[in-house]
């Protein structure tokens, strides 16, 4: 090799979850300019795989399952295996995940189903979090029993910040049509956080429990998710 011509061998280390390999080996021939320029693109994919990382890290849950009086939450049809909380397993970002129980009514008079996500942890987790249910305003007669699914999804922008996260499911009696209207048209127009942009604030007067379909906006399809599930046994 021309003595004017000489090789050094640089180590960069980066934190072994963000590259498989625990350095990047950059060679250097006789330029310091080429150095710096690895190092500058060293460093920026570093930061950029990170925030990959961190995006798309998937996220463990759990929620505590609360029913009011008379109202049984169960496993199985039969009504056995009572259900006091609910492991969501793993979520990706972008992902969803289905739970089945079976709701009876155990006490002596009819009554419409709802469902109320509560207490999120942290409590910004609802921005990017969404639950949903079937069967919404089922009227569940003395002694029967209704399948229940519940839907947890992951927006597919999640960009981190929690690692977990929990809340509360509760399993109470659901207003009535005129009520349910009431909700609705308040909040109608209105817009969750983050809706067009990051770090966009809610509208005044958004509600979560009029955005029936979980969109993140009050608008004429919730009215119609509205008449089309009212009375559904």
């Amino acid at each position: 090799m021309p003595e004017h011509f000489s090789r050094t061998r640089f180590c960069i280390f980066v934190p072994e979850r963000v590259c498989s390999a625990r350095a990047l080996t950059v060679l250097v021939f006789g330029h310091k300019k080429t150095f710096v320029l690895a190092l500058v693109l060293a460093v920026l994919l570093s930061f950029s795989m990170q925030g990959l990382l961190l995006r798309r890290s998937p996220v463990p849950s759990a929620s505590a399952v609360v029913a009011n009086a008379n109202i049984g939450v169960y496993w199985d049809r039969g009504c056995t295996q009572n259900v006091s909380s609910i492991d969501w397993g793993t979520l990706e970002p972008g992902g969803t995940q289905q739970v089945v129980v079976y709701v009876l009514n155990e006490g002596n008079d009819t009554f419409n189903l709802d469902l109320a996500p509560q207490d999120w942890q942290p409590a910004n987790a609802s921005d990017w979090l969404s639950f949903s249910w079937s069967c919404r305003n089922t009227t569940i007669a003395a002694g029967h029993v209704v399948k229940v699914t519940q839907t947890l999804s992951v927006a597919s922008d999640f960009p981190g910040g929690f690692s977990s996260f929990s809340f509360s499911i509760v399993f109470g009696e659901g207003s009535s049509l005129l009520e349910e209207l009431a909700i609705v048209a308040a909040a109608y127009g209105s817009h969750c956080a983050n809706y067009d942009y990051q770090g966009e604030p809610a509208s005044p007067n958004w509600n979560p429990n009029a955005d029936l379909n979980k969109d993140g906006v009050v608008n004429l399809l919730d009215l119609y998710i509205l008449a089309s599930e009212y009375g559904q046994t």
